[in-house]
């Protein structure tokens, strides 16, 4: 008779492990909440819903993000727009080099790694003092943030397209 494989555990048995998960997890909804308010204010700046939700799902950092749609939004370049963007951007390099040392693995899981590298990624998996802890923070934080931030950025530019501004203040 054939053996059934062992089932897949989805969550973690480890109680801290759990509690690292749901802290992470927790904080990328938290930062969701925030993106309502990028997706209403890039709307509200000129973007269409198609080019606010690219901006989020390609760029992912959301200083960057901010800054590129009020200078665009004050009538500013497209250059200013992103060289602005770039220099606040340009921490998340150094964040990678931080990061690097516990992210191994494929060029795209790599790769995969280097779009989640922010500031609560890094920070969430930094205050870990157990590597499988730091991988877990890492991945779950970056995860859930870049879920929750570009529903967020949906919705928000969603509501900055249904609802007037200048009735709102």
């Amino acid at each position: 008779m054939a053996r059934c494989p062992p089932p897949v555990r989805v969550l973690p048995t480890d109680p801290r492990l759990r509690e690292v998960v749901a802290a992470c997890a927790t904080l990328g909804l938290a930062v969701g909440v925030f993106a309502v308010s990028f997706g209403v204010a890039s709307v509200s700046a000129g973007a269409s819903v198609a080019q606010t939700c690219v901006l989020s799902l390609l760029v992912f950092t959301g200083a960057s993000q901010f800054s590129a749609v009020s200078v665009l939004g004050a009538g500013g370049s497209a250059a200013s727009a992103f060289g602005g963007a770039a220099i606040l951007a340009a921490r998340n390099a150094v964040y990678g080099l931080a990061m690097a040392p516990h992210m191994k693995g494929s060029l795209p899981l790599r790769l995969v790694a280097a779009q989640l590298t922010i500031d609560e990624s890094t920070a969430m998996a930094a205050a870990q003092t157990d590597a499988a802890h730091r991988r877990a923070a890492f991945w779950v934080t970056g995860g859930s943030v870049y879920v929750f931030w570009n529903l967020g950025t949906l919705l928000g530019a969603l509501l900055g397209q249904a609802v007037d501004p200048t009735v709102w203040g």
